[in-house]
């Protein structure tokens, strides 16, 4: 499927080398334009959290959250995947510079 929209416009993405993994500086900061709002509930997190096998209590106890400063839960980062399916449009999915 041909790239689309914003992601079409951009240039490649290149690693900066100097440390365990590559960084690619050039992608920092990269936003993508979604076509729809989706809501997300705590007990999708914490679901995600336990399927992936992360216990971190900032993403399963509100309390534990709270303590450390966050309104709520909070989702892994890895959570942002499952918003990559829904929103394959334009996403990062379909940036051929990445």
């Amino acid at each position: 499927m041909p790239c689309r929209g914003i992601a079409a416009r951009r240039p490649p993405c290149r690693p900066q080398e100097g440390g365990p993994a590559p960084l690619w500086l050039d992608c920092v900061g990269r936003s993508y334009p979604v076509p729809d709002t989706c809501g997300v509930v705590r007990e999708g997190i914490r679901s995600f959290a336990l399927a992936i096998g992360d216990p971190n209590p900032f993403y399963l106890d509100r309390a534990a959250a709270q303590a450390a400063g966050y309104a709520d839960v909070i989702a892994p980062p890895t959570f942002l995947t499952t918003l990559g399916f829904r929103f394959r449009g334009d996403g990062p999915m379909s940036d051929p510079a990445l």
